[in-house]
C-alpha cells in the first residue's frame, strides 16, 4: 500500500533568487543547462547560439561561440570540460574550465542526437542520426569511431559505474558498449526507449568502489510513456516492465534514488515512488498529488534528499524522508518576475541551488539550501547561518571559560566558502586556495592568505591553523586578536617525497595527521617533535580525536574504526553496526569517553572504557536512524547538534541518553514511573555514570537494582564508590573482601581480584600475569583446584611448587580414572624432597600401580608402607578386581577385621576367619559364621555367634534344644520380645506342664486366645491377665470379665468391663460391691459421662437405692470425675464447711486447696466463698508455724485477730481460738485487741469454757485494761503502688481489688519481694518464704504440704511481679464472665 501524500505538511514559500541569466544573453525560447560538479559554474545556452558560462554569484565567466543551437551539454567527472551538442554541426566545443579555453571536437559524423560524459573514465561518448556513435579520450586525445551502432538515430543512453555504455536507438534496440565501444550485449525491445539512466547516479561514481554489483548493472527506461523498463546489463533476457495505474497518464521524467527506488513525475501531476529492491519491486513507496496542472519537469537534489517538480506556473519542493513515506513536507513557490512558462530544473550537485528554465529564454538561480559547512572548536561551533553570514554558539549546558570569547556572536564574511574551520580565537573561511582568517573577538578580517594549492581542509587552534593541501599538511601560525604576529613554528608534514595525508587534526598541544600508508602521527607542538606513530593495516582515511588529543578514532579504507590510545599506543575496535560509511566521528564534550559515529544512515553512540576489569575496550550503546543530516556538528551530553540539508542547526537526544536526561534532578527523578527509572538505570550503568545510577536506583528501592550497580562499579573498577554501595546494602561480607582491595594501585591486579570475585577466572588469570603479581594467578588456580592450569603456571612462576602441585593433579586425575597420567604425576611429586609429600605419593603410585595391573608390585609396596589408610584404599581396589585373598590380606593390615571376615567367609577360610570374630561387628557375618559353627556342631560358639549377630531366635532355639538352658532362654525373650522366640519357649513348656510360664509366653508370641483356653482350663486367669495388662483387646478384655462375673469376683469383672468400655455393667458391678469400689465406679462415671449413669451414681450415693446416705465426699468426688467444677467447689464448700464446724481444719484446709488448684487448672473461675474460705483457714492454720518456727507472734497475733473477726465460722473452738488470740495479742503488744477479746471470753457463757491456766491472766486484762497499740505495718498495694495499705489488709482502697496474700505471713504481696511456691503456685513473700523453708526440716510449702527445694525458689522482679498479678487478674476476669455467661444462659 502507497502512503496517499494529501495529509502531508504543504506550505508556500518565497524563493530567494541568487541570479538569472536573462534572455538577452540566451536569446528567446527553451534553454539548456548544466551546473558544474563542484557547483562553481553554470552552463546555459538557448536560441542566441552562445553557451553562457557563470559562476555561482552570477558572474560572467565565459562565452562559448557556437555555430548551431544547444541541443545537451555536459561536464565531464573531474569539472575539467565542459561538452556541448550543437544543432546541424559536426564539432563538439569543448571547453576548459582549467584555462577558460575552448577546442572543438570534429566527429565527422552529421546530425548529432547524443552527449555523454563517463562517470568513471575520461570518455566521452556522442551519438547521430544514422546510429554511429563516436568515443573521445580527453587524457590521449583519441577519437574511436563506429559506424552502424544502430541502424537509426541514437536517443539517449547512460555511462555505469563499470565505464560501460548503455544506448538506446529508434530501432528498438539496447546496446552494451565497453569503454573502448566494443558491444558486449544487444538486445531488442518490444518499444523505443528513452530517458535511459543506471541506478548508479552521478553522486555514488564518488564512492563507486562501495556501490553494489547489481546496482551498476541495472538500467532503466521509458517505454511509450506509460512504463518503464527495468534492463540488468548482465542478465539481458529477464527485462521487468513497470506498468502504473491509469489515473497517473503519461510519464513526464523519473530519476533514481538511493540506487533501490525510482522517483517518477507523471504529466497528471502525480509523483510516486517506486521500490526496486528484488524482493518488493514495483512496490508503490508514496503517491502524492504534486501539481493539479500538467507536470513539465522533475529534478532530484540526492545530497539532501529534496526533490523540486514543476508545471508552467509553480514549483513544488519535497523532503523525502525514506522512514516515514507518510509525512513528506512539501513547499510550492512561484517564479517571481517572470512572464513566460517554466520549461525545466536542475539542481548543484550540493543542493544549494536550485535552476529554474523557462520557454522565454530566462534562468533563474534561487537559494535552496545553504551550503551545509561546521566546523568546531571544543564545546563551540561555527556554521554558515547565511552566504555572507557566520554563526558561533556554544553546546547547551556547557559553562564556557571565564577569559573565552563570549557567544552567540555572527561574523560577516565577503564570500561564499567552501570550507570552514573554528578556533578558540578565530575563524577561517576557504575557498578554493585562499583562506581568510576572523577574529572572533573584533570580528575583523586579520588575515588572508593564498596557499600554493586548492585547499582541501583545514584545523585552528589558539595559536596554529593546520591547512590540507595536497596530500600535504601545512602547519604556520595565527595572527593575534588584535592582528599581530604570534611567536611559533612552521612546517610541513609529513617530510619527504610522499605526501599522501588523508585526514588532520589540530588540539591544543597536538597536530594529528593520517595517511594512506596506515599511519598515524602525533606531533607535539610545544616541543616540535613527534611524539607517537601508530601503523595500521590498511589506509586510514580519517581521523577524529577528542578535544585534548588523548585519544583519537580513525577510520580505515575498509570502513572499519578504531579507538588509538597514543599512551598505551593501542587501537581497540569500535564494534561494526552496519556496512554505510562513517564519515565522522563526534567526541562528547561533557563525557569524555563517549562518542558517536556517524555515517549518513545513522548516529552510532559508543564508549571507550579505560581501567575496567576487562582492560579497555569499545562498546556499542545505541544507534538512531536520522535522515536530511548533512553534518555533525557537536556532541554534549548525548545532544548531538547537526546541519541539516538546509543548512539549519538542529538537536537531537541519542537513545542511549534519553531516559539519563529526563532523569535529571531530583525532582524528575521523584516524578518518573518504575519502567523509566529502570531504564536510567541502564542508561547510567552503560555510561559509566554509576553515582548517577546509584541515585536513580534509590528511587526504585530495589535491592536487585542496588547490587547490579554496586557490581557495575565494581566491574569498572570504582573501588571507593563500590564500597560506599555495598556498604549501603549493609553487604558487610563484600564491604570487608572490597576495602582490602582499595589500596591495589596496579589496575590488571585490582582487576584480577574482581575478576576473581565475579567467577571468570580466565580473565582474572591473564590479569594476575599482566599485573606486579604474576603469581597470584597460580595461588587463585590453587585455591579453585584447577591443578591443570596451575600445573602450566608452576614452571614459570613458582618451580618449587610443582612436586606439591603434581600430586594434587594425580589425585584428581585418579579420581577421573586416568591411572596412568596420575601414576606419571605422583612419580613427579615424588621429587620435591620433602617427607610428608613422597610419602602421600609414594602411597598414590602404590594405588594406581594396582590399578593398571601391577599387583604384587602394588601388594608388596602396600605392605611395605606401614599405612593402614594405604592398606585399605589397596584392599578396596584389590576386592574390586576379585583379588580377594590379597584383599584380605590387606583389609587385616589395616585393622578392619570385618572386611577381611568378610572376604574369608567368602572363601570359606573359616580358620582364617575364625580369628578374627571377637573383633567383628557385623550382623551378617557373625550370622554367616554362627551358621557355619551350627552346622559343625559347636552350639556354644554358634550361640554366642548368632547373640554377636542379634539373631536372638535362633540363639534362644539352641537354649531350648541344644544346650538345655531354658532360664537364660526365658530371659532373652523376655528383654527382647520376640514373638518367634516365645513360641517356642511356650511350646516347651506346654511339653513340660509349665502352664504358668507357657500363657506369659503365649501373650508375648500374640496368641492370646490360646493363652486364655489355657488359663480357663488350668485356672490360671491371674497369669494371664498380668501378662495381657494394658495391652489387649476388647474381646479379650470382656471375656475376662465375663470369666470373674462366672467367678462372684464383681470388682475384678468390673475392673475388666472398664477397660473394655462397657461402662454400664462396670457401673452395675461396682455398686454391687458398695463403698468398697465406689471409687472406681465414681472414675467409671467420670469416663462415661452419660446422664444416665450418672444418675444411677447419685441415686445409690444419696441413698435412693439401699436407703442409706453416702459419704459427702463422694459426691464432690463424682463433681470432679464428671467435670462439673462450679458444682465440686459448691460441693467442697459445703464439705469444708461441715469439717470446719466439726474442728476438722487440716481436712476443711485440704479439700478447699485441692479444689481451688483444680479450678484453677481448668482456668475455671474460683468462687469468693471458697477462696475467701481458703484464706481463712489457711490464716488460722499457719498461726502455729509463724510462732514457734518463725517466733514472729506479732504475725501470728494479726492472723488470730482476722480468725477471731470470722468467729462463728469456727463454733467448736470458739474460747480456745479467742484464749490464744488474747494471749498473743497481749504478748505482742496489742493491748487493745487483747481487751477487746478478753472482754468477749469473760461472758457467763464462755467463762466457764476458758482453760483454768488462763483465767486470771485474763481477768486481770480486763480488770487492770492497757489499750495502747501501735498501729499496724503499711506497706505499698501491688495495684496501686502509691497507696499503703496494712500489711493484713487483702483489699486495694483504690482499685477495690482483691490483693493475693502470702501463704507464710498472711499478709498481701509486695512487688518487690514476690515469689510462687513452684509446687502450687501460690504466691509469698519471698524473705518470708525463704526463711519458712529453711526452719522446717522437711521443707515443706506451708498450702500445698509439699517438699520445696530452696533452690527452685525464683524472686520476681517487679516488673515480672506486675505481669504475674496482671495475669492473675486477667485470669479472674475470664473467669467470671464466664460464670456470668452460664448463668445468663440457665436463665
Amino acid at each position: 500500500q502507497a502512503f496517499v501524500g494529501g495529509s502531508a505538511v504543504m506550505k508556500t514559500v518565497e524563493l530567494k533568487k541568487v541570479f538569472s541569466v536573462k534572455k538577452d544573453l540566451n536569446g528567446s525560447g527553451p534553454v539548456v543547462f548544466a551546473w558544474h560538479p563542484d557547483g562553481n559554474y553554470l552552463a546555459c545556452s538557448g536560441t542566441s547560439r552562445i553557451v553562457n558560462i557563470s559562476n555561482r554569484q552570477g558572474d560572467a565567466v565565459a562565452e562559448i561561440p557556437l555555430t548551431g543551437v544547444a541541443m545537451a551539454m555536459d561536464w565531464d567527472k573531474d569539472g575539467e570540460v565542459l561538452a556541448v551538442l550543437q544543432r546541424d554541426s559536426t564539432m563538439v566545443p569543448l571547453w576548459d574550465a582549467n584555462q577558460h579555453k575552448v577546442s572543438n571536437l570534429d566527429t565527422n559524423m552529421k546530425d548529432l542526437t547524443f552527449l555523454k560524459w563517463s562517470l568513471t573514465g575520461p570518455q566521452l561518448a556522442v551519438g547521430n542520426q544514422k546510429g554511429s556513435l563516436l568515443i573521445y579520450n580527453k587524457r590521449t586525445l583519441k577519437k574511436l569511431p563506429f559506424i552502424g551502432k544502430h541502424v537509426k538515430r541514437i536517443t539517449c543512453g547512460a555511462w555505469n559505474a563499470d565505464n560501460k555504455l548503455a544506448l538506446a536507438s529508434e530501432d528498438k534496440q539496447v546496446t552494451i558498449s565497453n569503454s573502448d565501444g566494443d558491444t558486449i550485449t544487444q538486445t531488442m525491445l518490444k518499444s523505443e526507449p528513452t530517458q535511459m539512466r543506471f541506478s548508479a547516479t552521478r553522486v555514488d561514481r564518488l564512492d563507486s568502489a562501495r556501490v553494489a554489483d547489481r546496482e551498476k548493472t541495472i538500467v532503466a527506461a521509458v517505454m511509450n510513456r506509460k512504463t518503464l523498463l527495468l534492463y540488468d546489463v548482465e542478465d539481458p533476457s529477464n527485462p521487468i516492465e513497470l506498468a502504473f495505474q491509469a489515473k497517473y497518464g503519461h510519464i513526464t521524467t523519473y530519476q533514481w534514488f538511493q540506487a533501490v527506488h525510482l522517483l517518477i513525475g507523471f504529466e497528471s501531476g502525480y509523483m510516486i515512488v517506486v521500490s526496486t529492491n528484488p524482493v518488493e519491486v514495483g512496490e508503490e513507496k508514496v503517491s502524492i498529488k504534486a501539481h493539479q496542472g500538467r507536470m513539465v519537469d522533475l529534478a532530484l537534489a540526492p545530497a539532501i534528499n529534496r526533490v523540486a517538480t514543476c508545471t508552467a506556473k509553480d514549483v513544488m519542493i519535497c523532503d523525502l524522508v525514506t522512514n516515514n513515506w507518510s509525512e513528506l513536507s512539501r513547499e510550492y513557490a512561484k517564479i517571481p518576475d517572470e512572464a513566460g512558462d517554466i520549461t525545466g530544473l536542475g539542481w548543484t550537485a550540493d543542493g544549494t541551488m536550485l535552476t529554474v528554465t523557462t520557454d522565454s529564454g530566462n534562468v533563474h538561480c534561487f537559494l535552496a539550501s545553504l551550503p551545509c559547512l561546521s566546523a568546531t572548536s571544543g564545546s563551540r561551533y561555527a556554521y554558515l547561518s547565511s552566504l555572507q553570514e557566520i554563526s558561533v554558539q556554544s553546546a547547551p549546558g556547557v559553562m564556557q571559560p571565564r577569559h573565552a570569547v563570549p557567544l552567540p556572536l555572527t561574523v560577516r564574511i565577503s564570500l561564499e566558502p567552501a570550507l570552514l574551520a573554528l578556533g578558540p580565537e578565530h575563524v577561517a573561511i576557504g575557498m578554493n586556495n585562499t583562506v581568510i582568517y576572523y577574529s572572533l573577538r573584533s570580528l575583523n578580517p586579520v588575515l588572508e592568505r593564498e596557499y600554493p594549492d586548492h585547499v582541501d581542509a583545514m584545523q585552528l587552534n589558539g595559536v596554529h591553523v593546520a591547512i590540507l593541501s595536497e596530500g600535504r599538511v601545512h602547519l604556520h601560525t595565527l595572527p593575534a586578536p588584535d592582528g599581530s604576529e604570534q611567536p611559533g613554528n612552521a612546517g610541513a608534514f609529513p617530510e619527504g617525497d610522499v605526501f599522501d595525508v588523508t585526514s588532520h587534526a589540530l588540539t591544543a598541544d597536538l597536530l594529528i595527521f593520517a595517511t594512506m600508508r596506515g599511519t598515524v602521527h602525533f606531533f607535539a607542538l610545544a616541543d616540535w617533535a613527534f611524539v607517537s606513530e601508530y601503523r595500521h593495516a590498511e589506509a586510514v582515511v580519517g581521523v577524529f580525536p577528542n578535544e585534548l588529543g588523548t585519544r583519537a578514532a580513525i577510520v580505515d579504507s575498509t570502513n572499519r574504526v578504531f579507538v588509538y590510545n597514543p599512551v598505551k599506543e593501542e587501537a581497540i575496535p569500535v564494534p561494526a553496526t552496519g556496512d554505510a560509511s562513517v564519515v565522522s566521528v563526534l567526541w562528547d564534550v561533557a563525557e569524555r569517553s563517549v562518542f558517536v559515529t556517524y555515517d549518513q544512515r545513522a548516529f552510532t553512540v559508543c564508549i571507550y572504557n579505560q581501567g575496567t576489569m576487562a582492560g579497555d575496550k569499545v562498546e556499542h550503546l545505541s544507534q538512531l536512524q536520522v535522515n536530511s543530516v548533512a553534518n555533525p556538528v557537536v556532541l554534549c551530553s548525548g545532544q548531538v547538534a547537526y546541519q541539516n540539508t538546509t543548512g539549519a542547526i538542529m538537536n537531537v537526544i541519542l537513545p542511549s541518553h534519553d531516559r539519563v536526561r529526563s532523569a535529571d534532578g531530583a525532582l524528575a527523578m521523584a516524578t518518573m514511573g518504575k519502567v523509566a527509572l529502570q531504564e536510567a538505570v541502564e542508561q547510567n550503568l552503560r555510561l559509566c555514570r554509576f553515582a548517577e545510577a546509584w541515585e536513580a536506583a534509590q528511587y526504585l528501592d530495589a535491592n536487585a537494582v542496588y547490587v547490579k550497580v554496586a557490581q557495575a562499579a565494581l566491574r569498572a573498577l570504582e573501588v571507593q564508590l563500590a564500597i560506599r554501595m555495598y556498604r549501603q546494602l549493609g553487604d558487610v561480607a563484600m564491604v570487608l573482601s572490597i576495602s582490602k582491595l582499595a589500596q591495589l594501585e596496579d589496575t590488571n591486579l585490582l582487576g584480577a581480584h574482581v575478576a576473581m570475585s565475579f567467577g571468570e577466572y580466565e580473565q582474572a588469570q591473564e590479569l594476575f600475569l599482566a599485573s606486579s603479581n604474576p603469581r597470584g594467578a597460580l595461588e587463585m588456580r590453587k585455591n579453585l583446584l584447577h591443578w591443570e592450569a596451575a600445573l602450566m603456571l608452576a614452571p614459570t612462576l613458582a618451580p618449587e611448587e610443582v612436586p606439591a602441585i603434581s600430586k594434587e593433579l594425580a589425585a584428581h586425575l585418579e579420581v577421573r580414572g586416568d591411572f596412568l597420567a596420575a601414576l606419571d604425576m605422583y612419580q613427579r611429586g615424588r621429587e620435591g624432597g620433602d617427607a610428608d609429600l613422597e610419602r602421600v605419593c609414594q602411597a598414590g603410585v602404590t594405588r594406581c600401580l594396582m590399578r593398571i595391573g601391577e599387583v604384587p608390585r602394588g601388594v608388596q609396596m602396600a605392605l611395605g608402607a606401614d599405612d593402614p589408610s594405604l592398606c585399605r584404599d589397596c584392599a578396596q581396589i584389590l576386592e574390586g578386581m576379585k583379588q580377594w585373598q590379597d584383599a584380605a590380606m590387606l583389609y587385616e593390615k589395616a585393622a578392619l577385621p570385618d572386611r577381611a571376615a568378610a572376604i574369608y567367609i567368602k572363601l570359606k577360610n573359616w580358620a582364617a576367619a575364625g580369628k578374627l570374630m571377637n573383633q567383628i561387628t557385623s550382623p551378617k557375618l557373625q550370622l554367616e559364621y554362627a551358621r557355619a559353627k551350627e552346622a559343625d556342631g559347636k552350639y556354644e560358639d554358634a550361640a554366642r555367634a548368632y547373640e554377636a549377630a542379634k539373631d536372638m531366635d535362633s540363639v534362644v532355639r539352641l537354649l531350648l534344644e541344644r544346650l538345655n538352658q531354658p532360664e537364660r532362654a526365658f530371659q532373652i525373650v523376655r528383654e527382647s520380645k520376640s514373638s518367634e522366640g516365645a513360641k517356642m519357649i511356650s511350646r516347651f513348656c506346654q511339653e513340660r506342664r509349665d502352664w504358668r510360664t507357657s500363657i506369659e509366653f503365649l501373650i508375648l508370641s500374640k496368641a492370646a486366645d490360646e493363652a486364655f483356653e489355657l488359663a480357663t482350663s488350668h485356672d490360671e486367669m491371674p497369669t494371664f491377665t498380668a501378662a495381657l495388662g494394658k495391652g489387649g483387646t476388647v474381646a479379650q478384655y470382656q471375656a475376662v470379665a465375663q470369666y470373674y462375673e462366672h467367678q462372684g469376683d464383681f470388682a475384678m469383672s468390673g475392673n475388666f468391663w472398664l477397660e473394655a468400655k462397657d461402662y454400664p455393667r462396670a457401673l452395675r458391678l461396682y455398686l454391687k460391691c458398695g463403698e468398697r469400689e465406689m471409687d472406681k465406679a465414681i472414675e467409671v462415671v467420670g469416663k462415661a459421662r452419660t446422664e444416665q449413669l450418672t444418675h444411677t451414681l447419685i441415686d445409690f450415693l444419696m441413698g435412693e437405692t439401699d436407703g442409706v446416705p453416702k459419704d459427702p465426699n463422694y459426691i464432690f468426688r463424682l463433681y470432679m470425675a464428671l467435670g462439673n467444677y462450679p458444682q465440686a467447689a459448691k460441693t467442697a464448700v459445703i464439705i469444708a464447711r461441715q469439717e470446719q464446724e466439726l474442728g476438722n481444719y487440716r481436712a476443711a484446709h485440704q479439700m478447699l486447696f485441692d479444689t481451688h488448684r483444680e479450678l484453677t487448672a481448668n482456668n475455671i473461675a474460683v468462687p469468693n466463698d471458697l477462696s475467701q474460705g481458703l484464706m481463712l483457714l489457711h490464716s488460722y492454720i499457719i498461726v502455729k508455724p509463724l510462732v514457734k518456727q518463725l517466733n514472729d507472734h506479732l504475725a501470728g497475733a494479726r492472723m488470730l485477730l482476722r480468725v477471731a473477726k470470722n468467729i462463728s465460722k469456727f463454733p467448736s473452738h470458739v474460747v480456745p481460738i479467742l484464749t490464744t488470740t488474747v494471749i498473743e495479742c497481749h504478748r505482742s503488744g496489742l493491748k487493745k485487741s487483747a481487751f477487746e477479746h478478753a472482754c468477749t471470753i469473760m461472758q457467763p457463757e464462755n467463762r466457764t469454757q476458758v482453760a483454768p491456766d488462763y483465767v486470771k491472766k485474763i481477768e486481770h486484762i480486763v480488770r487492770k485494761p492497757d489499750k495502747a497499740e501501735e498501729e499496724e505495718a503499711m506497706s505499698p498495694s501491688p495495684y496501686d503502688p502509691a497507696t499503703l495499705v496494712p500489711v493484713t489488709v487483702l483489699e486495694c482502697p483504690t482499685t477495690k481489688n482483691i490483693i493475693p496474700y502470702c501463704i507464710v505471713t498472711g499478709r498481701h504481696i509486695v512487688l518487690h519481694d514476690l515469689c510462687v511456691c513452684p509446687s502450687c503456685g501460690f504466691p509469698a513473700l519471698d524473705s518470708y518464704f525463704r526463711k519458712f523453708i529453711d526452719s522446717t526440716e522437711d521443707k515443706t510449702c506451708p498450702m500445698c504440704t509439699q517438699t520445696i527445694n530452696p533452690e527452685a525458689i525464683k524472686k520476681f522482679s517487679e516488673e515480672d511481679a506486675a505481669a504475674w498479678l496482671k495475669k492473675q487478674r486477667e485470669r479472674a476476669a475470664k473467669g467470671e464472665a464466664k460464670k456470668s455467661a452460664e448463668q445468663q444462659a440457665v436463665r
